[in-house]
């Protein structure tokens, strides 16, 4: 499971981007259930439960556009 820390705990400047990679087996979810970040927006999907799934042997980019306000973009990531 991957946290998105709150820019209160963690003040990443609005434009940082980070990269995930996950390797052949193990897909990564990224846990948006018990966070205190007041959006995550997936191009294409709505957001309906608990988190997104980033399939193995990709890549995706959380890039953070306002102080809790994030949006990730990659190839086959899925509703949780």
């Amino acid at each position: 499971n991957l946290f998105i820390p709150t820019h209160e705990n963690v003040p990443f400047e609005i434009g940082a981007a980070i990269t995930i990679v996950t390797n052949q087996n193990v897909p990564i979810f990224i846990n948006t259930a018990n966070s205190n970040v007041t959006k995550l927006y997936v191009p294409g999907l709505s957001y309906a439960g608990g988190g997104y799934d980033i399939p193995p042997n990709s890549m995706a980019t959380l890039l953070k556009v306002e102080a809790d306000v994030w949006m990730l973009s990659g190839y086959g990531i899925t509703i949780d």
